[in-house]
């Protein structure tokens, strides 16, 4: 790595082979595997590399920023791996956000008619189905603050119970029953909200 640092004009050869060649691409990833990869594990934390693979993450990575090095000043390795290391963030905390959005609508379409749209491909479906995961949003809001954790963790974080009583103090067993009344507290405010809208 020592002759591309002193020399940019290798550098950025060895960016546009990879660009082109898969074959310099995989020889790239393996260049820069062990500096990115501890960045991306940290960057990820357990519960991340829980949903996906960090190295999963740091493939990904290369490839984005050897596709768009043409779009900016990368001079050297030095650069290279700071803008990967940015890249990196971006497109994990983009892909966490994408999985809790997954998440909250699997968890919203649990609660009958008012999380389960008649069609999820039309506009009105889509229509429907945004205000029910409104809905649900607001229950979750309004219940205590204990309840409204326990949901978040469990539903929305996909934690273990185990986990999760760790993190609010309460035995394993504690949280499982705190997690159940309040999916019943839920269950009842969103019929509520229905016998509501229905009355309307």
């Amino acid at each position: 790595m020592s002759d591309q640092r002193s020399d940019p004009l290798s550098f950025a050869s060895s960016l546009e082979r990879a660009r082109l060649d898969q074959a310099n691409l995989g020889a790239l990833i393996v260049q820069y595997r062990n500096p990115l990869l501890a960045r991306i594990r940290l960057m990820m934390g357990e519960r991340a590399r829980q949903h996906v693979e960090s190295v999963d993450v740091l493939q990904a990575t290369i490839a984005e920023v050897v596709a768009n090095h043409e779009r900016y000043d990368i001079p050297d390795e030095n650069r290279f791996l700071r803008w990967a290391v940015e890249v990196a963030r971006n497109n994990i905390r983009d892909g966490e956000r994408k999985r809790r959005e997954r998440a909250f609508a699997n968890f919203s379409s649990g609660f009958g008619e008012v999380g389960s749209p008649n069609s999820r491909s039309t506009p009105s479906g889509k229509a429907v189905r945004n205000e029910a995961q409104h809905l649900v949003a607001e229950a979750i809001e309004s219940l205590d603050t204990e309840m409204g954790s326990v949901v978040e963790l469990r539903n929305i974080e996909g934690l273990p119970f185990k986990e999760i009583g760790k993190r609010m103090g309460r035995s394993e067993n504690a949280v499982q029953l705190l997690h159940a009344r309040a999916l019943i507290r839920l269950g009842k405010k969103l019929k509520g909200y229905q016998q509501n809208q229905d009355v309307d």
